[in-house]
């Protein structure tokens, strides 16, 4: 038997355990937005605009 692993919501079928397993980390839902492409993007666009070479920003 395999045991599932993850966050238990997306555990499916027959065997899933019913109670949590002590060696699971519970994974905390978020309380704010997360990061899109467009937030992606105008971080990229900052970076690439504060006239920093590839060497300083490494």
């Amino acid at each position: 038997m395999v045991t599932p692993r993850g966050r238990t919501f997306c555990y499916l079928g027959m065997e899933v355990p019913s109670n949590e397993l002590i060696w699971q980390n519970s994974i905390l839902t978020s309380d704010h937005s997360l990061v899109d492409y467009a937030d992606v993007a105008e971080l990229k666009k900052q970076v690439l605009a504060s006239g920093h070479c590839k060497t300083e920003l490494v």
